[in-house]
């Protein structure tokens, strides 16, 4: 574990200023007036909002570690990304660090996902840079060698299955893993934040809390290599998450309305 815990080191300053500088108050004091009072009222309603906030905040002013987002567009990782990038907004600039989110373009996904993914993105990026927030949302692709058509046409490969996903580890996980090398070759160690939740299912459940490693939450992660993982959202049900995203309109230009109607088309679809 000390390799793991070497990044964990916490600020210099007494713990009466950390705890003044996390207050939940606080935070919200730091954001725009617009985002400030939809932040007061959907924390009001919902302390567990609240309470996230304050506890990622905590994490991150207590670590030196880089911190990289797994970004897939859904509402899961949609809603840590802009918890997170709303967390470094708020911060002074002295206390932020480069932060990331990885996403990945399997290069197989319908056009019109392509293009909202990419569209999110660059608002995310664009509005980065303009503000100067260390943020930056990486895509990463498949190589040649593990391209879908390559081995499904070129080496004869079957169409994926349930039972035989030879795709997820090519498509996602080795070029996830690839940029991740390259993050903590240069800042040492990360932590991945992930959109998990137990109330997801049953499995999810057993597999969040059997990987769980301390109290402080963090687990490791068999395919990457130097790295931590973390699911802020482990304890909120769908609901929460959708109250979030729906009361909390994010602070780049690209809303969450194409988002949930994406969701909605696919529940009635399911329903019908």
């Amino acid at each position: 574990m000390e390799a793991y815990d070497a990044g964990l080191e916490i600020l210099q300053g007494n713990d009466n200023a950390l705890a003044q500088h996390t207050s939940q108050n606080n935070i919200a004091q730091r954001l725009p007036p617009q985002t400030k009072q939809t932040a007061k009222k959907s924390q009001e309603s919902n302390p567990l909002i609240a309470q996230t906030i304050a506890t990622l905040e905590q994490k991150y002013l207590a670590s030196k570690k880089a911190w990289v987002v797994t970004f897939s567009g859904g509402k899961d990782s949609t809603c840590v990304l802009q918890l997170v990038y709303e967390m470094l907004f708020s911060l002074p600039s002295h206390l932020r660090r480069p932060t990331f989110a990885i996403a990945s373009n399997t290069l197989v996904e319908a056009p019109h996902i392509d293009k909202f993914l990419r569209a999110v993105i660059d608002s995310i990026n664009a509005h980065a840079k303009a503000h100067n927030i260390p943020f930056e949302v990486i895509i990463v692709e498949p190589s040649l060698k593990d391209n879908f058509w390559v081995n499904l046409i070129g080496k004869g490969y079957p169409s994926p299955t349930r039972t035989f996903r030879w795709c997820t580890e090519r498509l996602k996980i080795n070029p996830a893993k690839a940029q991740v090398a390259k993050i903590t070759q240069k800042f040492g160690s990360c932590i991945l934040l992930l959109g998990s939740r137990k109330s997801e299912s049953t499995n999810r459940k057993k597999s969040i809390e059997k990987r769980i490693l301390n109290e402080d939450g963090y687990s490791q992660h068999h395919d990457f290599p130097d790295t931590l993982t973390y699911s802020p959202i482990a304890e909120w049900d769908t609901d929460s998450v959708w109250g979030y995203l729906l009361s909390h309109k994010p602070l780049w230009d690209k809303d969450h309305s194409e988002l949930f109607t994406r969701h909605n088309f696919e529940f009635f679809k399911i329903s019908a």
